[in-house]
């Protein structure tokens, strides 16, 4: 009698097992470890995420889930003369060298800003791509596997999220506006585009973002008009530029999809403007028209027929498109944070307010930092200088004393 009790107390155990299994399973809503490990039996790319750890996730309006992990280790540097310890979540810094101006010395940097966080540390310190991807509930639910594997799920979870907080700083994206109507004269369409106070829908979760001008139909009286018109948004958080510096240069990169150019008409270009969206970690329909003046020279003006597709876009700034760089501590245009700094680009119609041919598009589609990988996300390159005396506010010293310092010509730990 009492030699059963050892296979009862085992086939109650099993039975609790599986009916936690079952519970969490199918009755319990889906959590994040459970999305994350409904890829391991997809396919080889999604069985990346196994013992991966995740450290932010959002839901999107369709019904995804958004999610961030961390990916391979990034190399010792970025560039040759990368400087390590200057390293953040969106940026990376080069030192240039010493500029001497008598008893006037500098210290000359460079800085990639990515529009969304780009590397994490892990527990160990080590540095690490970050990388975003989707998934569904409906995909967790049909996928195919075994009643111990999904044992081993509930039981043992491969990846984990660290915090359920929405995505921070991922306002790129783009903002649409539509014009026209019945009894619109050309004017008068035009302007419900070009000059709306507020757009009809707003996109800053998607992996791609779009500059166009549309007018879809146009006819004679009682005057018929559609219009369309697309602008996008890219904010950069630049604070690991310390407050002060003097910018020298800067580009804004995009990395291009796919164009259309079917009014070929002198105006039909790409330019940047400044944005004041209303915060830079996302975007709303009335962003719109939050965007002034232009940062770029004419000749920087890209012309939609020139532009290469699968290719980086490059705008270099002018004198005031690098002063809407904001460092360490600097108001922002397009935040109440500091340090953030505030672009978009725009179709040369809607900015000089002229109109597109009928039945006619112009766009130019780009990635967003949304895109997996690193390899297509926008940034921001930007040159300065820091005055050496007051360098010791970043930790950068040249001479000695601790922090960072300028040896042989090179800037490394004290």
């Amino acid at each position: 009698m009492h030699s059963a009790r050892p296979i009862i107390a085992l086939a109650v155990a099993i039975l609790v097992i599986v009916a936690g299994w079952f519970v969490l399973t199918y009755f319990k809503p889906t959590n994040l470890h459970a999305l994350a490990l409904s890829a391991l039996d997809k396919s080889a790319t999604d069985q990346l995420l196994a013992n991966r750890t995740i450290v932010d996730f959002g839901y999107n309006r369709d019904g995804t889930i958004s999610y961030t992990y961390l990916a391979e280790p990034l190399p010792e540097r970025l560039a040759e003369n990368e400087v390590p310890e200057l390293r953040t979540e969106n940026s990376y810094t080069k030192f240039n060298g010493v500029i001497e101006n008598g008893l006037d010395q500098k210290i000359q940097l460079t800085s990639v800003f990515y529009s969304q966080p780009t590397f994490a540390q892990d527990e160990d310190g080590t540095w690490r791509y970050l990388e975003y991807a989707t998934t569904t509930q409906e995909s967790f639910r049909n996928r195919d596997t075994t009643l111990l594997r999904r044992i081993t799920e509930v039981l043992v979870h491969t990846a984990y999220a660290d915090s359920i907080s929405p995505f921070s700083e991922a306002g790129d994206g783009y903002v649409s506006g539509l014009g026209g109507g019945v009894n619109a004269t050309e004017s008068t369409c035009l302007n419900n585009a070009w000059s709306s106070v507020s757009g009809s829908t707003a996109d800053a979760v998607g992996a791609t973002m779009v500059v166009s001008g549309t007018i879809s139909d146009f006819n004679e009286p009682p005057w018929q008009c559609d219009a369309a018109v697309d602008r996008s948004f890219t904010p950069f958080d630049t604070s690991a530029m310390p407050g002060g510096s003097t910018v020298t240069a800067a580009t804004l990169n995009v990395y291009v999809t796919a164009t259309v150019d079917e009014d070929n008409d002198g105006t039909d270009y790409i330019t940047v403007q400044q944005t004041s969206q209303a915060t830079h970690t996302t975007l709303v329909a009335a962003d719109y028209d939050n965007m002034s003046a232009e940062g770029i020279d004419s000749g920087q003006r890209k012309d939609i027929t020139s532009i290469s597709t699968s290719a980086y876009l490059v705008f270099t700034l002018n004198s005031t498109g690098m002063g809407w760089v904001k460092g360490s501590g600097q108001a922002s245009n397009c935040s109440a944070t500091a340090g953030i700094s505030c672009f978009g680009l725009v179709e040369g119609h809607d900015i000089t307010g002229s109109r597109i041919a009928t039945f006619t598009t112009n766009s130019v589609s780009m990635r967003t930092s949304e895109q997996a990988g690193t390899t297509q996300d926008p940034y921001l390159e930007v040159t300065y200088t820091v005055a050496a005396s007051s360098a010791v506010q970043t930790g950068i010293k040249v001479g000695g004393g601790g922090g960072l310092r300028v040896v042989g010509g090179k800037l490394k730990m004290q």
